[in-house]
């Protein structure tokens, strides 16, 4: 007879379960005789074989389901700054109505209602709530506020670059690279990191630069001959209204990032639009006889934002 044990054997939940059968030695019952002369064969007695129970204890399989972990949220703290353009005198009553922000008296800056009456910067100042958005979802990663503001002219020469810069701080989720920063109730506007300031971030209030919001460039009158303008180093509506008013046609504005002595939405340069590798006008000035143009001749505007370059 031969008897089974079978051993349980603990499994987890990244394994199969197996069980491994086991067997006691086979115990041979067969006697052996043997016959000497005549005497009769003698049976063997007759053993009884006892087995003994299998006594290999019975083992439960351990449970190894592994404990939920909860990962910590990471929150992290970002600094950075708004850009927006000015031109004008201080003060609302002074200041161009296409400027992003006002310069007042006390040394700080402020959005206001602009060209219209519409809501054009209106709310961003010192205080205002700031939203963090992620830049892919637009969903809300963070808040802050904006803590300080202040003005400059970041030209050395003698022309007037105007920069208002608002700086803002916010707690948020993980550690975005890039975002879009909502000041009040303004639209959102797109921050990346300051090239030019190690570990903070930059942002553009950039209102809306349209060359139809000037009659100049809507008519198709475009004159006999194109007559000098003037519009780099100037704030971007005065330099679109003189392109278009001297026999140009503007088809498009570009909007690259802003060299160090270049107020935000102040004009940077001219060039034509079917090869804009020629430059028509820069800081220097016209680099082009006019009269050898043909009236409404397009040209691109290339106008900076508040995002530097580095």
């Amino acid at each position: 007879m031969v008897a089974l044990a079978l051993v349980a054997v603990a499994c987890d939940e990244q394994h199969t379960a197996t069980s491994t059968i086991a067997t006691n030695p086979p115990i041979d019952t067969t006697s052996v005789s043997t016959t000497v002369g005549t005497t009769p064969a003698t049976p063997p007695e007759t053993s009884s074989l006892t087995v003994p129970p299998d006594t290999t204890p019975s083992t439960t399989a351990p449970s190894t389901s592994a404990a939920t972990t909860t990962l910590p949220v990471v929150t992290s703290t970002i600094n950075g700054t708004a850009v927006a353009g000015n031109n004008g005198g201080v003060g609302a009553d002074q200041t161009d109505s296409f400027s992003e922000a006002v310069r007042n008296e006390d040394g700080t800056c402020s959005g206001w209602d602009g060209p219209g009456g519409e809501a054009w910067t209106s709310g961003l100042e010192v205080g205002a709530p700031v939203r963090i958005l992620d830049g892919t979802t637009n969903q809300e990663i963070g808040t802050g506020s904006v803590v300080s503001s202040s003005f400059a002219d970041v030209d050395p020469g003698e022309r007037e670059q105007w920069l208002c810069t608002f700086g803002f701080t916010a707690t948020v989720t993980g550690a975005p690279v890039e975002f879009q920063v909502a000041v009040a109730s303004l639209a959102p506007w797109v921050a990346r990191a300051d090239p030019t300031r190690a570990g903070e971030f930059v942002a553009s209030v950039n209102t809306v630069a349209d060359p139809a919001l000037f009659s100049q460039c809507t008519d198709d009158d475009f004159g006999v001959e194109v007559t000098a303008w003037s519009a780099a180093g100037l704030y971007w509506s005065d330099g679109v209204s003189s392109v278009c008013s001297n026999g140009l046609h503007i088809e498009a504005l570009d909007r690259p990032c802003r060299p160090p002595d270049v107020g935000s939405d102040h004009v940077i340069s001219v060039v034509r639009f079917d090869d804009q590798s020629v430059v028509l006008e820069d800081s220097t000035g016209l680099l082009i006889d006019p009269a050898t143009l043909e009236p409404g001749t397009p040209v691109v505007v290339r106008i900076a934002t508040g995002r530097p370059c580095g």
